[in-house]
């Protein structure tokens, strides 16, 4: 981030600001090992009964093959104060742009 203020004397004040932020979330670890899940696994329900219709889940979950988040954004602000006698006459802009790139598979 940038920011600068200026008097320009005693009736003129401007404030500049300008930011920028990147993020990006693309996993670190390539997925070669999907998640598997075995069904009618025997085993024991939460109550401690036997079943013989379970899940046996390993593997990574079912979303890490393609999941990935980028994010762009710029902001930018202008303002300027003039000052006459009891009146304050402000103006200025604020904008932001954003852009981003979400894959979700």
């Amino acid at each position: 981030m940038f920011q600068l203020f200026s008097n320009w004397g005693e009736n003129w004040k401007t404030e500049f600001r300008w930011g920028r932020s990147d993020f990006d979330s693309t996993p670190t670890n390539p997925n070669v090992f999907p998640e598997i899940v075995i069904d009618d696994f025997p085993g024991t329900t939460r109550s401690g009964e036997p079943t013989t219709r379970g899940e046996l889940f390993f593997g990574r979950d079912d979303s890490r093959h393609s999941n990935e988040l980028f994010t762009d954004v710029n902001n930018l602000y202008l303002a300027a104060d003039y000052f006459s006698g009891d009146h304050t006459l402000t103006f200025g802009i604020d904008q932001e742009e954003s852009k981003f790139t979400n894959l979700f598979l």
